[in-house]
């Protein structure tokens, strides 16, 4: 098959306007271990995954009593904030935070606002 060269142009030019992938490793990181630290305040959850070094850094996951959840998903939904459902066994139970490139400094300031002003 030949390459759509200009996909491949398209995409090298874009490559040059992002930041290399490692300095968005090393900022997705530092959020996650902001995030992670910033949930341990909160009463009644705690990290899905209990072995810090199988952590995701990219989806971000607690668990807790499902009303505590459920409160928890309904109240960041009034702020904007979408916490996403666990899936299967522990559906009703846990909650996921997204943490990827396009998740801005911005939002994770308010977030950290409205933990720290509703949560702690």
């Amino acid at each position: 098959h030949t390459p759509n060269i200009l996909n491949v142009y398209l995409l090298g030019r874009v490559m040059q306007q992002v930041p290399p992938i490692k300095q968005v490793a090393a900022r997705l990181e530092r959020q996650a271990n902001f995030l992670y630290e910033l949930f341990e305040e909160v009463a009644g959850i705690s990290p899905l995954v209990e072995n810090l070094s199988a952590r995701s850094t990219t989806v971000l996951a607690w668990q807790g009593k499902q009303i505590i959840i459920q409160e928890m998903i309904n109240n960041f939904l009034k702020q904007n904030i979408i916490l996403g459902k666990g899936y299967g066994y522990w559906k009703n139970t846990s909650f996921r935070l997204a943490n990827f490139p396009a998740i801005s400094a911005q939002d994770i300031v308010l977030l950290d606002e409205y933990i720290t002003e509703n949560l702690k």
